[in-house]
């Protein structure tokens, strides 16, 4: 009976009906085409990138990409080594001094062109002034990288550019993502205690096992895991090439969200990138073991070049709202506000001493960045620096290196 009553309205108001549908698929492909027209066009450049299994994740070699934002339109070439940088090779001259470079996207280049990094501007001004003295600085950062993933790298790649001096360059979110690693590792090998773990990270003999990380993850978050490939493809899809789904995905997960629930992440370590600063909202024993995993493969990369007879120096990067009040506006983003203020001493003092300790020299940027009276130096939206702050970074490091005597400038035949 029902259904026939169904059929029978339907059959009345079949003519109304198309017209609903015929005009709502028209709405639909309307805002559609609008949405394509007018989306935002930004590209963080992660084509260029890939998972890892001994290195968690790297650069493709030999691949292009564009890094694509409201304050920059960067070309991002990855050369057949899968760096950033030129074509390389490991043959070393005899008459060239060689720094390799380590450190994540502050030293990759995020945001700004390969000739403006602070590394090539570096190496420039050396060979400018020392006209005798063939200088070369290969920057083998990678985005996403800290102390364990770099010393891994180091031991397998980086030593074979038979480096004279080695730096790293250390900056906010090497406590996270140092321990957020060590956690992934953890997931990897079930079977081994932390220093079993350990041990293996300071043989190289590690490896991230991304099956069982994720597994992992999904039932400490309680997340069931799908398992269809079929629904996974469909959504791919869907997000790939229907752009009111696209939209409507990224309005929930970034718009509609419980601020409390945001709120309540600050100060805790293994999901607050920015932990380190919190102050008060930290406790004494999260804030130590922020620091073990870092300086654990800090003290591990002195140890392997100390074998080599490789000095080792580690460079110190500020974060924007370490240096003014007015830098990085877009610090709202992770609750921090224009007045912000860490109860603690900034951590590059401490990163200092701690090194110290262990014979490892620091370069701390900050007194020189809060200092200069430039700005501004990072990107407004973005915590990186702009070409101003490279040019600064460069100035501070130049000038360190060369008051040092680290190079030992050789005169030609």
């Amino acid at each position: 009976m029902l259904l026939n009553k169904i059929l029978k309205v339907l059959k009345k108001y079949r003519f109304q009906l198309v017209l609903f549908i015929f005009g709502l698929f028209f709405s639909i492909l309307t805002v559609d085409v609008y949405l394509r027209i007018t989306e935002d066009k930004s590209s963080d450049g992660g084509q260029c990138s890939s998972l890892d299994k001994y290195f968690h994740n790297v650069m493709i070699p030999n691949t292009v990409c564009r890094q694509i934002s409201d304050e920059w339109d960067v070309e991002f070439s990855i050369n057949n080594l899968g760096i950033r940088d030129e074509d390389l090779s490991f043959y070393k001259p005899d008459d060239e001094y060689r720094l390799v470079l380590l450190g994540d996207s502050f030293t990759q280049g995020h945001g700004v062109e390969l000739e403006d990094r602070y590394s090539t501007i570096i190496e420039k001004r050396f060979n400018e002034n020392n006209p005798n003295v063939n200088i070369n600085i290969i920057n083998l950062a990678i985005f996403g990288h800290s102390p364990l993933t770099q010393y891994l790298y180091l031991k397998k790649v980086g030593l074979l550019f038979n480096p004279d001096l080695m730096m790293y360059a250390f900056t906010i979110t090497d406590f996270f993502d140092d321990n957020k690693r060590f956690e992934e590792l953890i997931f990897s090998y079930p079977d081994l205690g932390e220093d079993a773990i350990l041990a293996k990270i300071e043989s190289g003999q590690v490896e991230f096992d991304f099956e069982k990380i994720n597994k992992s993850a999904a039932i400490e978050k309680n997340q069931e895991i799908e398992k269809s490939k079929t629904v996974y493809l469909i959504k791919k899809w869907l997000r790939e090439n229907i752009r009111i789904y696209k939209f409507t995905i990224n309005f929930i997960k970034n718009t509609v969200r419980d601020e409390k629930e945001n709120q309540s992440l600050t100060g805790d370590i293994d999901h607050d990138i920015y932990s380190i600063i919190r102050g008060d909202d930290i406790s004494e024993d999260d804030w130590q073991k922020l620091w073990k995993i870092p300086i654990t493969n800090l003290v591990n990369m002195k140890k392997l070049l100390e074998e080599k007879n490789i000095p080792f120096v580690v460079i110190a990067i500020p974060d924007a709202i370490q240096v003014s009040s007015k830098e990085w506006p877009g610090r709202t983003l992770i609750s921090v506000d224009e007045n912000f203020s860490d109860t603690r001493e900034p951590f590059e003092y401490e990163l200092t001493e701690r090194l110290n300790s262990h014979d490892i020299p620091t370069i701390n940027l900050l007194p020189g960045f809060k200092q200069s009276g430039k700005f501004p130096l990072y990107f407004s939206q973005d915590y990186h620096w702009n070409k101003t702050g490279h040019e600064l970074a460069a100035e501070i490091i130049y000038n360190y290196l060369l008051n040092a005597g680290y190079f030992k400038l050789k005169t030609s035949e």
